[in-house]
């Protein structure tokens, strides 16, 4: 639900190594060290999530007891291990510009893996289709439309050249997969699915007579508009048919995430539906009262880790088509898929009126646990390295 710039670490201008048990972390600027705050961590965390928490522990008691390691640079750690690692794995566009070449200088020897994620430029490709200067007229429509194609025929061609760079590639899903070879079919046949997985063993699950509502949960930030867009659709294309039908003036739907866009504040602030929480410190607990989450994005590229976390709850959930290709494509178990406004408002309407049919759908969700399960994230890492031989790492520093 958020994506401060003040998150523990500068995702643009750093890359960590863990060896030995230690962490060691490159920053670009005594600029950068500032942004090595405390984060404080949400009592319940579920995939990538609880690993993200492990390294900002461990940050913390590395870095702040001295803070003279937060002034290396990519390229003093890689010389210091020079021709050190048996692969090298470069995550997202905006890490691989910066720190190819590095690679390619001090670790030749290595087999190079690119981990997309998801290709950037496709959901930009999609919003551009889709939603892209709906607010906008004139000359600030085309300024705005011409502005977003030149973004995504730079982005497009970074994604192009890391998929040609590297040995091996990754991504969170098969449709991510798909379009990563349609764009650089010489990758093909050395690509790999490394999804996230569901933790829920220490989360409990509270019964349907203490659950109420709809829930939706996203951050606003502004590298994030496409979650602004999937809000303004769901209330004014779908919740108006829910409140009809379900007939009721309390807060029906619940809006959890950090900076809310402007617009949505001046047109939705004084909704007698709608309660805005913000920023909330422990999701546990609207995702506890809840009893239908949505997903209504119109475009979306990735998988939707929401909707693990909401299955890691146990609460039924609605998502459109387009966000459900990351999960497969196919009607996933134990969720609604849609594709319009009608079908959204009726999938919601029945799990908040129908007890029976939420519990038979809450029931579903257990087994996209299997799915997404520890031991299949496990299977894909060892996939994705299969055949890399380690070698002895003589030079390392004690």
């Amino acid at each position: 639900q958020s994506h401060s710039p003040k998150r523990a670490v500068s995702q643009h201008r750093h890359l960590s190594f863990h060896q030995g048990g230690k962490i060691s972390i490159s920053l670009g600027s005594p600029k950068d060290r500032k942004t090595l705050v405390p984060v404080k961590e949400p009592a319940q965390h579920t995939g990538k999530e609880a690993a993200d928490a492990i390294l900002h522990r461990k940050l913390r008691k590395t870095l702040w007891a001295k803070e003279e390691s937060c002034q290396l640079t990519l390229e003093t750690l890689a010389e210091d291990r020079r021709d050190g690692y048996d692969a090298v794995l470069v995550s997202r566009p905006h890490n691989f510009e910066v720190c190819h070449g590095a690679v390619d200088h001090f670790f030749p020897s290595a087999v190079k893996i690119y981990d997309a994620e998801a290709l950037y430029h496709r959901r930009d490709e999609m919003y551009l289709e889709t939603t892209a200067g709906a607010d906008a007229e004139g000359k600030s429509k085309v300024h705005l439309l011409a502005r977003l194609r030149e973004k995504i025929q730079k982005m497009r061609a970074v994604e192009g050249a890391a998929l040609g760079w590297a040995d091996r590639a990754s991504s969170v899903s098969h449709q991510d997969e798909a379009d990563m070879v349609e764009l650089s079919p010489t990758i093909l046949g050395r690509t790999h699915v490394l999804s996230d997985y569901i933790h829920s063993s220490s989360i409990t699950t509270p019964s349907i007579a203490n659950r109420r509502g709809i829930l939706f949960v996203g951050s606003f930030h502004n590298s994030m508009y496409y979650n602004g867009d999937a809000l303004m659709y769901l209330v004014k294309e779908v919740l108006p048919a829910v409140v009809e039908s379900v007939g009721t003036t309390d807060k029906l739907l619940t809006v959890v995430g950090s900076e809310l866009p402007a617009l949505a504040q001046r047109l939705f602030q004084n909704d007698e539906f709608i309660n805005f929480r913000g920023f909330v410190e422990n999701l546990h607990e609207v995702f506890a009262t809840a009893r239908v989450f949505v997903i209504p994005h119109q475009y979306a590229a990735g998988i939707p880790i929401k909707a693990l976390t909401a299955v890691a709850h146990r609460v039924p959930v609605v998502i459109s088509t387009a966000a459900n290709k990351g999960l497969g494509g196919n009607a996933s178990t134990g969720f609604s898929v849609c594709g319009d406004a009608t079908c959204f408002s009726s999938a919601i309407t029945r799990l908040l009126l129908d007890d029976s049919y939420w519990l038979d759908q809450r029931s579903s969700i257990d087994n996209m646990a299997h799915r997404f399960s520890i031991r299949s994230f496990y299977d894909s890492v060892r996939s994705l390295l299969h055949g890399i031989e380690p070698r002895s790492c003589v030079g390392f520093p004690t």
